[in-house]
């Protein structure tokens, strides 16, 4: 590699490294309360979710930031069998924001998630998985509330589903379809 397209690669790469928001958060921890009736089914679901959002890519555009978020679930059914299910999930989240997050100190947002989970059994509740690997998708809405020196508190109701993607059979998945979750960023 010659000594020109050594500086333009390493320059390149320090600016991607730093092209960070002014507002930029770059972690976030939650915990969340779930709660809500199974669909097609005559029973309530609940769930205690203790979630991250691990890395921050590069803003895509203004309104626009892609994540690496985790999570860790303990589910509860109000069945007479397969009460219990704990979940593991590792997925890349889009984050939409209605304005300019660089320039308001309350944004509002809408979120989607997707990536592959472990579920502990493959029962929950009257619902049967093919297999312990599934994939947990999520749906949000929420507020970030600027404080001092790039933090945030982030407030958000969203609906969790798990289901394996008809990749094993049976496939009838699950959801919890509110869960409040508030949100310390830094």
């Amino acid at each position: 590699m010659t000594y020109k397209t050594y500086r333009i690669f390493t320059m390149l790469a320090l600016t991607l490294l730093s092209t960070r928001a002014i507002y930029a958060w770059d972690h976030e921890v939650s915990l969340g309360y779930g709660w809500g009736k199974e669909i097609s089914e005559d029973y309530q679901n609940r769930a205690f979710v203790l979630s991250g959002k691990f890395y921050k890519f590069p803003k895509i555009d203004n309104t626009l930031i892609a994540t690496i978020d985790g999570s860790v679930s303990r589910l509860h059914a109000d069945t007479d069998q397969h009460q219990n299910l704990t979940t593991g999930a590792v997925a890349l989240g889009l984050r939409a924001y209605f304005a300019d997050p660089d320039v308001h100190q309350v944004r509002p947002y809408l979120g989607v998630s997707s990536g592959p989970a472990y579920i502990s059994d493959q029962w929950f509740g009257n619902r049967e998985q093919g297999a312990n690997f599934d994939i947990q998708t999520t749906l949000e809405g929420g507020v970030e509330f600027q404080l001092k020196h790039n933090r945030s508190i982030d407030v958000n109701l969203h609906m969790v589903h798990y289901c394996n993607a008809g990749l094993a059979s049976p496939n009838q998945g699950f959801d919890v379809p509110y869960v409040l979750s508030i949100g310390y960023q830094f």
